[in-house]
């Protein structure tokens, strides 16, 4: 399953998941083309 949304403050939203027992798969993407230039996304799985 595949969830995207845009949110205010990326890092607060990763601490606050992290916490729930989702952690990164990977590295913090950063999108460099496009309409959505300058965004950055991170993939996450939930653990356990």
């Amino acid at each position: 399953m595949h969830i995207a949304t845009y949110v205010d403050d990326l890092d607060a939203l990763l601490e606050r998941i992290k916490e729930a027992g989702w952690l990164p798969v990977g590295q913090l993407q950063h999108v460099e083309s496009g309409e959505r230039t300058h965004c950055r996304f991170e993939l996450t799985s939930k653990v356990g």
